[in-house]
């Protein structure tokens, strides 16, 4: 099974790249999948199709045959997690938790392939603190072919993406709105790159891509270029079809950004206003206190 998983904070663009990248008849983009389990277990959530997943054609017939009881999503968590990763990186994870999570996920990969006939599977369910381990348990426990794309994005856009708008548990009614959002956005987007980073000695350089978002919306053709010979599909198909400026419908995702239920999803260039510039003064010099460093690192300003 050949996986390609964005790595990396939310807010970062990863909803419209695997959106678009699911415009390759190769590829199976399905959103968070580290979170389908407890998508799946509330009655509320809905695919990125509007319909709730025991009635989504592509989901309910998974759903319905797995264990969504609260101790399977809790041993995906504690397997997934960032406290976890040495564990992971070791090969120190117990068997009976290493042969039920493999037995998990394996139903889930093994369905998305069924049901879609794709040959790579897009897991695009980033590094948060909860899953900064997925794509070395996908690796380590399941022997998957991972390819890791590190996503990045201008910090202080992330921060004040998340400070003016909110998580999106929050705007979907389904988590209270966080507290202090400047620095969660500071902190998270530090740790999350940092864990997305530890990736390229997890697996290696010829299975590790670091691409800033920026650079994608600033000349897309070469971005898909890169990311096809890394994983190794021809993106001819989806880069014609940016070229002669179709959109491109929403698969059926799990999580991400609201702007799944559009249905169709556009390219837009356009990357909006200086980030550093659209924060508050005290939001802005928190992040460069924070992960300023890391910013610079990766060739934006301050």
């Amino acid at each position: 099974m050949k996986v390609l998983y964005i790595a990396g904070y939310g807010r970062s663009g990863s909803t419209v790249l695997a959106t678009i990248l699911a415009g390759h008849p190769e590829i199976a983009s399905v959103g968070e999948l580290a979170y389908a389990l407890d998508d799946w277990a509330d009655p509320r959530r809905t695919c990125a199709c509007g319909l709730r997943y025991h009635e989504c054609e592509f989901w309910r017939d998974l759903v319905r045959s797995l264990p969504l009881d609260p101790d399977a999503r809790r041993l995906i968590r504690r397997t997934e997690r960032l406290v976890s990763l040495p564990r992971l990186w070791l090969g120190l994870t117990g068997r009976a938790q290493r042969d039920t999570y493999r037995t998990l996920q394996r139903q889930v990969f093994d369905h998305i392939a069924a049901r879609s006939g794709a040959t790579i599977v897009l897991d695009s369910s980033k590094s948060a603190r909860l899953a900064a381990g997925r794509p070395l348990a996908l690796r380590r426990l399941l022997g998957y072919d991972v390819y890791v794309v590190h996503l990045v994005r201008n910090g202080f856009a992330t921060t004040h993406s998340l400070v003016r708008t909110g998580s999106n548990w929050a705007l979907e009614d389904h988590a209270p709105p966080p507290k202090l959002p400047a620095l969660r956005a500071a902190v998270g987007w530090t740790w999350a790159n940092l864990a997305a980073a530890a990736m390229k000695a997890a697996f290696g350089p010829d299975r590790y891509l670091r691409l800033r978002f920026e650079d994608f919306l600033a000349d897309p053709a070469t971005a898909l270029e890169r990311i096809g010979a890394f994983a190794g599909a021809d993106m001819t198909p989806v880069i014609q079809r940016l070229r002669q400026g179709h959109d491109f419908p929403v698969p059926h995702m799990v999580g991400g950004n609201r702007v799944r239920f559009q249905g169709r999803i556009a390219l837009h260039r356009d990357p909006g206003p200086v980030p550093s510039r659209a924060l508050r003064p005290r939001e802005r010099l928190l992040f460069r206190a924070i992960g300023g460093w890391l910013n610079r690192l990766y060739g934006y300003g301050n």
